[in-house]
């Protein structure tokens, strides 16, 4: 069975019965919608935000490993319609950190991963059309809110229901090679596929700086989780785990290119657990909870897309003839190998403005053994 552990500890324990939905407001008026940081020291405003308002989840390899999630879901916003606050207290500095790297959706251009420098959680995507220090006075630079970050009971109901029916995919030939995950590993039998399971796992951050390689476990779980603070971290709408031993599990960190023995910050992000935290990204590429001292969660996400690739990398040409690109051959099933059970957790808290996927997977209220809400109460 699953280990006893509590995967996100700090929402209440199993229902018998889903809980209701935060009160929301049923237009925008002059109001603000919300978005921030788990730790609150990061908040930002959203103002003048409609359902007209540009949203769409983006599948590109930088923002899969940025999120370390499946996907990373947008709202695209001018620079006028967002404002940064700190602690609730308007005209300071919050402590925003930033990363530069590219992204699919906006090609060549570079853009900066906005996150809180205290708690590392992903609040958004600036593009770089104009610097984070000048005052944002380019209407041209847009900013792309993580909506995942965003407070569900600030969205109007009109904004929700239309983000759910009309939010496209970009980037869609980039998918996690990984999702959707399948269970097919035999307790009795063991893995059906031993020649598709890979016997070690690799990944890291965005960066680069903080690497790891594990061992999988043979019939662990993907458990894809919707609570807030996944959600608050990741700055998508679903964050998912599995679990491999401590001893299996080995960091291997490159700075500069050199292989050093040391870990990213462990961030206490609930009285029961911490997580590995890159400070120069901000990836959440871990939990461990203080009662499974010899176990590991990695996040699912943050894993190498070729640990989860059958064949070899063939070079492709394109219309430069001197020039040929990588692609790679995106056959699913590798971690499916090793898994003996797929479920989502946390539905209660599954956010306003997404409509979680009808792939047949076991959606539990909470934890596993709680209420699934896919089948009829009692």
């Amino acid at each position: 069975g699953y280990l006893s552990v509590d995967i996100c500890p700090h929402l209440p324990p199993p229902t018998s019965s889903i809980a209701p939905p935060p009160s929301r407001r049923t237009t925008m008026s002059d109001e603000y919608m919300v978005s921030r940081c788990h730790c609150g020291a990061c908040k930002l405003k959203l103002s003048n935000v409609t359902k007209k308002d540009v949203c769409f989840d983006c599948h590109c390899q930088s923002c899969r490993r940025m999120s370390c999630s499946t996907f990373v879901s947008y709202l695209s916003l001018t620079n006028d319609q967002v404002q940064v606050v700190n602690n609730d207290q308007e005209g300071e500095d919050a402590p925003l950190g930033q990363f530069r790297e590219t992204c699919g959706y906006h090609g060549t251009q570079e853009v900066d991963r906005v996150f809180c420098g205290k708690c590392y959680s992903s609040l958004a995507t600036r593009s770089t059309n104009a610097s984070m220090d000048d005052g944002g006075a380019s209407s041209e630079q847009r900013w792309f809110i993580n909506m995942g970050t965003l407070e569900d009971d600030t969205i109007p109901a009109d904004c929700s229901e239309m983000w759910k029916a009309t939010r496209p995919s970009v980037c869609s030939d980039e998918p996690a090679p990984w999702y959707p995950a399948e269970a097919r590993y035999d307790v009795d039998g063991g893995a059906l596929d031993k020649s598709s399971a890979p016997t070690v796992l690799t990944g890291g951050c965005s960066c680069g700086k903080f690497r790891f390689k594990m061992t999988p476990s043979p019939g662990c779980s993907v458990l894809q989780c919707y609570c807030q603070m996944c959600r608050r971290f990741s700055g998508a709408p679903v964050l998912s785990w599995t679990y491999g031993a401590l001893d299996e599990f080995e960091w291997i960190c490159r700075d500069d290119g050199e292989e050093k023995k040391e870990e990213p910050v462990l961030f206490r992000s609930s009285p029961f657990a911490q997580r590995h935290m890159c400070p120069t990204c901000a990836c959440n590429l871990t939990v461990v909870y203080d009662e499974e001292e010899n176990v590991i969660w990695p996040a699912v996400g943050c894993f190498d897309d070729e640990c989860f690739l059958q064949g070899k990398e063939e070079p492709t040409s394109t219309d430069d003839a001197d020039t040929t690109t990588t692609k790679l051959n995106n056959n699913k099933g590798r971690l499916d190998a090793h898994l003996k059970d797929v479920s989502y957790v946390y539905c209660q808290t599954v956010p306003v403005w997404y409509r979680p996927p009808s792939d047949g997977l076991p959606m539990w209220d909470a934890l596993p053994g709680g209420q699934d809400i896919t089948k009829p109460s009692g």
